[in-house]
């Protein structure tokens, strides 16, 4: 298995950093060109092998806890090779995937049937796997926010999942036609950027507003501050902008309007 990834259970009281993790930060605002994931430069003077080693010995006296090599060393990039960091962030996101729990289709098929949220069927033009959200289909307490994380959370995986052997991020595509008061839901986005952002370290791309109206602007200036510079990777567009990020063909039946 190529680089970090998830945490997946592999035994009782026991999990297995996996595949799942990783966002790609890109340099300024044109079009990414690659589905590798952009990590910082290590530090000059950081010995790599022995921060390797170090997290190692620290993660082997965690018992309930096994980080694949992959894993470990994509943390590392991410962190810039510091132990303490990587360490606190793996940590970090095993509690968050124990405490949710293995999501299968079937705890989120109720969900999943409105449409809110779903991996396209096909890559985009650089090989990376779509995640595609319907904003006007999520309308504040329909469903609790414990079910709408764990459709979020197994709507990521399954991407990441099906990344092309040679891709490690994704394209996240959130169509925002219709978007109106009863779908600003605040915790929801607080919990989006948790997500890509602490759990899944890299693994996002580019991200795609399609169609933004100006009632989203409120939703997008508390959401802006939250991403940090990682705002730069958020392009809004319009939706034939959106639907030249697809071969022809191959573009997500919502954006044919």
């Amino acid at each position: 298995e190529r680089g970090a990834s998830t945490m997946r259970a592999s035994a009782p009281g026991a999990m297995r950093v996996a595949r799942r993790f990783a966002i790609r930060s890109t340099r300024g605002r044109a079009r990414v060109r690659s589905s590798k994931a952009d990590f910082p430069p290590t530090p000059p003077g950081v010995d790599r092998d022995a921060a390797r080693t170090e997290l190692k010995r620290r993660l082997a006296a965690r018992k309930d806890l096994h980080v694949d090599e992959p894993t470990l060393e994509w943390y590392l990039k991410d962190r810039r090779y510091d132990v303490e960091e990587a360490e606190g962030k793996i940590c970090d996101t095993f509690k968050w995937r124990r405490d949710i729990g293995d999501v299968q289709e079937s705890d989120v098929a109720e969900e999943m049937a409105t449409g809110k949220t779903l991996v396209h069927e096909h890559k985009d033009i650089h090989g990376r796997s779509v995640l595609l959200v319907n904003a006007r289909k999520h309308v504040v307490g329909e469903f609790t926010a414990r079910e709408s994380q764990s459709l979020l959370k197994y709507s990521i995986d399954k991407a990441i999942d099906s990344l092309d052997e040679e891709a490690e991020t994704l394209l996240g595509v959130f169509d925002l036609k219709g978007f109106g008061p009863k779908n600003a839901d605040l915790e929801y986005v607080v919990f989006l950027v948790d997500a890509f952002f602490k759990y899944y370290p890299r693994r996002i791309g580019e991200v795609l507003l399609v169609d933004a109206p100006l009632i989203f602007r409120p939703t997008w200036m508390i959401a802006k501050p939250m991403l940090g510079k990682y705002a730069k990777l958020v392009k809004f567009v319009s939706v034939q902008e959106a639907k030249t990020y697809f071969p022809t063909g191959k573009v997500p039946s919502s954006l044919s309007r």
